[in-house]
């Protein structure tokens, strides 16, 4: 992992702007959200880390944006909560025009909370 927000800014600065805006959005909710996080780079991705563990990742791709819970566990138990969206074990996939609620992206970060804690 790269420790800091600058690997994030350069990993964001690279993306075509409606990809760079929605991902700023998502790191502001992000931060928020865990304000003793720690940004880093995890897998090539921006990711919000606390007690040295990424608890979401992000990234963007040419035709779509992704959360990354970083676990094989959270998409399945948020099931009902992500109808709509396309995901696989561990992503969680929207448009960039349609950045997913706050009470979702919440809903992402507390169960991964509660699993970190296990």
């Amino acid at each position: 992992m790269q420790n800091g927000s600058s690997g994030v800014d350069e990993y964001l600065a690279a993306l075509p702007s409606q990809a760079r805006r929605a991902l700023g959005q998502l790191r502001s909710t992000l931060l928020e959200l865990l304000p003793d996080g720690e940004e880093r780079l995890s897998y090539g991705m921006p990711a919000v880390c606390v007690g040295g563990k990424a608890v979401v990742g992000y990234s963007a791709s040419a035709k779509h944006c992704s959360i990354h819970p970083m676990d094989g566990t959270t998409v399945a138990a948020l099931a009902d909560e992500l109808a709509g969206y396309h995901t696989s074990k561990g992503t969680i996939r929207f448009p960039p025009e349609a950045l997913p609620p706050r009470a979702l992206i919440a809903s992402i970060v507390e169960r991964r909370l509660a699993a970190m804690r296990r």
